[in-house]
């Protein structure tokens, strides 16, 4: 079986070996930025000769056809997300052999994007390396605790994909469980298989594992057996953190990506910094802290130039915005629409950011997960799945007004509810939109 999930990986592993040199060859952040500019300039090339939209970004901002520092990618405009939707439906053509991946929605902006096989083959050796730095071998055998059943289609389609991707699992040794079942009875069972099925790894989202730590046959399960975790999809808080290094046991890493790109970044053990995956991306971060990134990958479909991903980052460094390549960035905050209108006693509105809440909401224990809905008239209604109690509602509700009178020295025209429910509306991908505004 080993040989057959290496014969069916063979050319990713090609490609996941070529890539890895590169890693080991070139250490030192002067030499990686000589690399990416020496690749960009052959895709910028590449870009602006093939696709209409990088030609007119030349013409209309007077761009230059060859960079000679990095910082002169910073003068480049930003693709939105909406730009490249309304791009990839205008040349509509150019991408009719490519397979189409879409987005989950958890920004609540859709978008279906080409994905040639060469873009297939980089997110799978992209994903290779990032496992490679947490320890583990190539093709690993690993168990999938995942959503995005919708990609399968309906009817007889999906049928016929659910056998396939089951061969396909058997072959590359995945074990899959549902993510989109969330209660106990579930938890407990995923701990069942766990403990059955023995793998190298589990991958899951942040919001799962959330879930089954706190679960007691969780703990009691990692007293006496290690477990290793890549968390991904969802935010990791500095909070989950702290409690999963109770653990000796347990081994939590944090890949990062998205739909459009594939992975981009990766942790080490049990933290929150990313390190990027440099050698097909340039990282940068605009004022409002919001993730850029663009292409060094020449034969991908669609190459994706000073494009905006829709994330925010931590940074601690002060003139991050004039850093034309960051190789290493704080944790993900959150969308860039994650963000809440507060209404002041003064008749104005502060934007926030969804990580205020989650700092206070994530201390109670009642709450087992949550997401927050701002209405018309800009009151917050906190709908839970959890112990309904109404004491505790009380005193989250005291604690968060406190905790937003500290931290922005402000006080607020603001009247917030809790709603319990038995679920927590989700995207198609399984995922909770945390921040709904109506």
């Amino acid at each position: 079986m080993k040989l057959i999930r290496f014969l069916l990986n063979y050319q990713r592993y090609k490609v996941f070996k070529s890539r890895l040199k590169l890693y080991k060859k070139i250490k030192s952040n002067e030499l990686i930025k000589k690399y990416q500019l020496d690749r960009f300039n052959k895709l910028w090339e590449h870009a602006y000769s093939n696709f209409s939209i990088y030609k007119y970004w030349l013409e209309r901002y007077n761009l230059p056809k060859k960079l000679t520092k990095l910082e002169e990618l910073l003068s480049f405009p930003v693709l939105s997300k909406d730009e490249l939707k309304l791009y990839l439906k205008a040349e509509s053509n150019l991408f009719d052999s490519y397979k189409k991946i879409k987005t989950g929605g958890s920004s609540g902006n859709l978008l279906e994007f080409p994905f040639c096989k060469h873009d297939i083959r980089r997110a799978a050796t992209s994903m290779a390396i990032s496992r490679y730095y947490m320890g583990f071998s190539f093709a690993s055998k690993y168990i999938m605790i995942w959503g995005h059943s919708h990609l399968l289609g309906t009817g007889l389609k999906k049928t016929i994909n659910t056998l396939k991707r089951k061969i396909k699992d058997f072959f590359q040794g995945i074990t899959r469980i549902n993510a989109y079942d969330i209660s106990e009875k579930s938890l407990d069972n995923s701990l069942l298989v766990i403990k059955k099925v023995k793998k190298s790894f589990i991958i899951t989202y942040a919001n799962y594992m959330r879930l089954l730590s706190q679960i007691d046959s969780f703990t009691k399960y990692l007293k006496k057996n290690k477990l290793k975790i890549i968390l991904t999809g969802e935010v990791t808080e500095e909070s989950d953190i702290n409690k999963y290094k109770k653990f000796d046991n347990l081994e939590v890493y944090n890949e990062y990506g998205a739909a459009e790109a594939g992975l981009i970044a990766f942790s080490s053990n049990k933290s929150l910094s990313l390190r990027l995956l440099w050698d097909i991306w340039i990282a940068q971060i605009l004022e409002n802290k919001s993730l850029i990134l663009t292409s060094l990958d020449l034969n991908s479909g669609f190459p994706l130039i000073r494009y905006e991903i829709g994330d925010c980052i931590e940074v601690s460094e002060k003139d991050y915005a004039q850093n034309p390549s960051h190789l290493i960035f704080g944790k993900v905050l959150g969308r860039n629409n994650d963000y809440i209108l507060l209404p002041t006693m003064e008749g104005n509105f502060i934007k926030t950011n969804s990580v205020l809440y989650t700092h206070i909401l994530k201390n109670f224990d009642f709450i087992k997960e949550f997401r927050i809905i701002q209405n018309k008239d800009f009151s917050i209604t906190i709908e839970y799945r959890g112990k309904h109690d109404t004491k505790m509602e009380n005193l989250a509700k005291k604690q968060l007004f406190e905790y937003l009178n500290v931290v922005l020295k402000q006080k607020f025209n603001l009247k917030i509810d809790f709603k319990n429910t038995e679920n927590i509306k989700r995207t198609i991908s399984g995922k909770i939109k945390f921040i709904e505004r109506k």
